[in-house]
């Protein structure tokens, strides 16, 4: 049309230089060209360009699958599909209101051609079902789409190959676009994009692990998210330091678990930025300075460089006054080892793993304010290297020194003015701590309930700790085993509520006076039934008696020590056995007539094959055995039938330490210990 209206317009011309004359003339063909001009100057109407993607049917799930659900956001938009079936061209025509069926002729690979048609169409969000089916992205189109968020989620087998570029213009969300795209490689045309609108890009690249496009000319001055944007992006390593970060708030997970990302991003600009949580954890590569990086704002910190294997650049002059969570900060971070010691840290609560398996650092942090943390579990375990002095510390808010210095070597540094007041749970401090050896004697650990495995294997520990208050203490397993050089008296310790002392003296140093000494006072107090205790290569000689009576009234069982009077001269030489009892003068809490009359009892102990219950009350309606471990091993009706008691054949049981509990008609039992020796 315009064409034909250009030629019509040059005929007047023609006609108008033939007919007139002069200015006439002149002025006619001023406006003509001024016509022609105008009309060419006019821009063709744009043609919708549609949304075109490839996709694959069938699914390892649903191998003769032949649909797809199409998932477009809009309403009466415009749906064309072709394919190739049996050698011929096929295709199709439908309207898509929202998420639309697509049902083709057969199993196979179809392309699908979307655009709004006469209705609209802004926005592709996957469903779930059809998240391996989508193969490619092979033009974005014309679509002025709304968001992006979650677009492509979970499409592990889809690229874009798409050589123009969305339009964005619209879009303030890219969440999680191409999380778990795990194809995806994309093209440079990535970097045209325009992203001046949005405001999140959390996840965006997350677990798109073969991605790695330049995008350093995105607009990010919107952004306030980008947490996770990068997060299991294995590949990607291309420049983004000049990215506007002026709006940002959440940096969390950015770069965790990225293999190879190390570009200079010193620069940004951080100020708004209060969560940086997780950011390079497990960053393999990571290792630019970032210490200009402006941090007033920020509140957590925790695991930020967690598991880095080569990250090592100053940050001293961070300003983490409001940081209130620290935990795992550094934990596992090989290479670490920066002065950090003006850090104010008077608002963190958690330190938690703070240096755990942290091998090299060993920076004075002295001075530190530590007077609203919480939590410090695991703060120092297995830091190989950490050996500073910290005895200065606030620690009265503490609740938690669980494994604090677990399996480290080298920390032996005075802590004794520490205020343990709050804490209840020492449990695995010391362990494996080879060099600790200093003063605790004036904690106070009257909340403490759990100190198990507190010393294990800490073998040079030997320090005075009689003063400590127990009543609270439920759990003492194994909490001087192998502790080499300890020999303390424990005798003033209240342990009326502990329940397990499993293996908690064995291999000590402790001397038969100091291991006496505990029976006798222990045995005035109201203990716990069946205990478990484990004294293995220590001696006892004075305090027999009473051992034997914690064993006879609470049925504890006694692990691993062995009787020895030898170099005892004037002590009593009662036998172990607990019936043997009955022999001795009368003491404190036990009268020897209760001993002596007791209506029912237990012999010969130690047996062999056989046990006889003396059931001369005629109450007790049955009994069981239970090891050590608290394994039941034999259950039994009794009866007075045979004239020495009740036999128990024992032929099944083999050596060692045994409980035997009674059980009257009236509900009530008691319980004693016997030993079994073949």
């Amino acid at each position: 049309m315009r064409n034909k209206w250009s030629i019509s317009i040059i005929k007047l011309t023609v006609f108008a230089v033939k007919r007139l004359h002069g200015s006439a003339a002149i002025f006619i063909m001023a406006l003509l060209l001024l016509q022609i001009t105008t009309v060419h100057a006019q821009k063709p109407p744009r043609i919708p360009l549609p949304f075109i993607t490839t996709w694959q049917t069938t699914t390892r799930e649903n191998p003769t699958s032949k649909h797809i659900i199409f998932p477009g956001w809009g309403r009466n938009y415009t749906i064309f599909w072709t394919g190739r079936v049996g050698g011929r061209t096929v295709y199709g025509q439908l309207a898509g209101n929202g998420a639309t069926r697509i049902d083709f002729p057969a199993p196979g690979t179809y392309q699908v051609r979307v655009g709004p048609g006469s209705g609209t169409f802004y926005r592709f969000m996957m469903h779930e079902s059809e998240r391996t089916k989508l193969l490619r992205v092979d033009q974005w189109g014309s679509v002025v789409w709304s968001s992006m968020g979650s677009a492509f989620k979970n499409c592990h087998n889809m690229d874009v190959v798409a050589t123009d570029i969305p339009d964005l213009s619209q879009v303030i969300d890219m969440s999680s676009m191409f999380e778990a795209c795990l194809v995806l490689t994309g093209n440079a045309r990535f970097n045209d994009w325009n992203t001046a609108n949005v405001k999140t890009m959390k996840g965006l690249f997350n677990t798109a692990k073969l991605f790695n496009q330049p995008i350093s000319t995105w607009n990010t001055g919107n952004v306030t998210d980008m947490s996770n944007m990068f997060q299991f992006a294995w590949r990607f390593n291309k420049p983004i330091g000049n990215w506007n970060t002026g709006k940002v708030i959440n940096m969390s997970y950015m770069f965790a678990y990225t293999n190879a990302f190390d570009q200079p991003i010193g620069n940004w600009n951080t100020a708004n930025v209060t969560n940086m949580s997780h950011m390079f954890e497990s960053a393999q590569a990571f290792n630019q300075p970032i210490g200009n990086w402006n941090t007033a704002n920020a509140l957590d910190i925790n695991n930020m460089f967690s598991s880095t294997k080569l990250f090592n650049q100053p940050i001293n002059s961070w300003n983490t006054s409001k940081i209130t969570d620290m935990h795992s900060l550094f934990y596992f971070a090989m290479a670490f080892n920066q002065p950090m010691g003006s850090w104010d840290t008077g608002n963190v609560t958690k330190m938690t793993a703070m240096f755990c398996y942290n091998h090299v650092f060993n920076q004075p942090i002295g001075n530190w304010n530590t007077r609203n943390v919480t939590d410090m579990n695991l703060m120092f375990s297995m830091a190989s290297a950490f050996n500073q002095p910290i005895g200065g510390w606030d620690t009265g808010k503490v609740t938690n020194m669980r494994s604090m210095f677990y399996g480290n070597k080298v920390f032996n540094q005075p802590l004794g003015n520490w205020n343990t007041a709050a804490v209840t749970n020492m449990a695995y401090m010391f362990y494996g701590n080879a060099s600790f050896n200093q003063s605790l004697e004036n904690w106070n650990t009257s909340r403490v309930a759990d100190m198990s495995n507190m010393f294990d294997h800490a073998t040079s520990f030997n320090q005075p700790v009689k003063n400590w208050n127990t009543a609270a203490v439920t759990s003492m397993a194994y909490m001087f085993r192998s502790a080499f050089a300890f020999d303390q008296h424990l005798g003033n310790w209240q342990v009326g509520n502990v329940q397990s002392m499993y293996m908690m003296l064995d291999s000590t140093d402790m001397s038969k006076d100091n291991y006496d000494q505990m029976y006798i006072n222990w045995e005035r107090q109201t203990l716990q039934p069946r205990v478990v205790l484990g004294a293995t290569t220590l001696t006892y000689c004075k305090g027999s008696t009473f051992r034997n009576l914690i064993v006879y009234r609470y049925g504890w069982v006694i692990l691993g020590d062995k009787k020895d009077c030898s170099d005892c001269s004037g002590c009593r030489t009662e036998s172990d056995d607990v019936a043997a009892i009955s022999n001795e003068q009368d003491l404190d809490g036990f009268s020897k007539s209760e001993i002596m009359t007791d209506a029912d009892f237990v012999y010969p102990n130690p047996a062999s094959d056989k046990l006889y219950i003396k059931n001369n009350s005629g109450t007790v309606h049955s009994l069981s055995i239970t090891d050590a471990v608290g394994r039941t091993r034999l259950t039994q009706n009794t009866t007075n039938n045979n004239p020495g008691g009740a036999e128990i054949s024992t032929t099944h049981l083999p050596s060692g330490v045994y409980l035997i509990t009674m059980f009257q008609k009236n509900g009530s039992s008691k319980s004693q210990k016997i030993i079994i020796r073949k």
